[in-house]
């Protein structure tokens, strides 16, 4: 995802034409989800950039303190219930007038 801080939903729906831009606030992204064994799933936003996107960042998944690596994930329900929880606070922008 890349962060409003640093380009527009217009400068990064630039280079992927024929999609669209979803929008939420940071604060807006669950911190925790609790799986059904009661394990907590803790999520964060970082700051990652890319060599032609400066503005890439990526929300990791911490478990007791410490960050899941790339191969892993948290379990399929976990990432559903993250899913939903966001779904229900996005917004769809419409900024294809900005980008032609």
């Amino acid at each position: 995802m890349n962060r409003e801080k640093y380009c527009s939903a217009a400068e990064a729906l630039s280079a992927w034409k024929g999609f669209a831009v979803a929008a939420w606030p940071v604060g807006e992204i669950p911190s925790v989800v609790v799986s059904d064994d009661g394990k907590e799933y803790h999520f964060g936003v970082e700051h990652v950039p890319e060599t032609f996107n400066y503005s890439h960042s990526e929300v990791n998944t911490y478990v007791e303190g410490v960050k899941m690596n790339t191969p892993q994930q948290p379990p399929r329900h976990v990432r559903k219930k993250f899913r939903n929880i966001l779904r229900q606070r996005i917004e769809i922008l419409d900024v294809l007038e900005s980008v032609t």
